[in-house]
């Protein structure tokens, strides 16, 4: 998932259940190149995330066309938020899917 990139060591993850987000920020550096990877258990994906600079959308990944990883290089240091959300579901059960999506960061060397 995220060879040739190094993982940066900082593991985050939410237990998300349809209808619910999540917003991490990170720092990424200047000159730096990353692979971000979004990761869900099978009872909440797939799930929609994005990667934004203040309002501004760099990368989308939606639910209808997933996907798992987007790589980038920095051309400032800045925080940046992920977005992570699952779409509300219908259940005929009442049993409402609880999962856990985890953001993985990695960079080149």
């Amino acid at each position: 998932m995220l060879a040739p990139y190094k993982f940066n060591e900082t593991f985050n993850s939410a237990q998300l259940s349809p209808g619910e987000e999540a917003t991490v920020n990170l720092t990424f550096f200047e000159g730096q190149e990353y692979r971000i990877v979004i990761c869900a258990q099978g009872q909440v994906s797939p799930v929609s995330w994005k990667l934004k600079s203040g309002s501004q959308i760099i990368f989308e990944s939606l639910a209808d066309d997933p996907k798992g990883s987007f790589d980038l290089k920095m051309e400032s240091t800045e925080q940046l938020q992920v977005v992570v959300w699952v779409a509300d579901q219908e259940t005929t059960t009442g049993i409402v899917n609880l999962g856990c999506v985890s953001i993985l960061v990695g960079f080149k060397e």
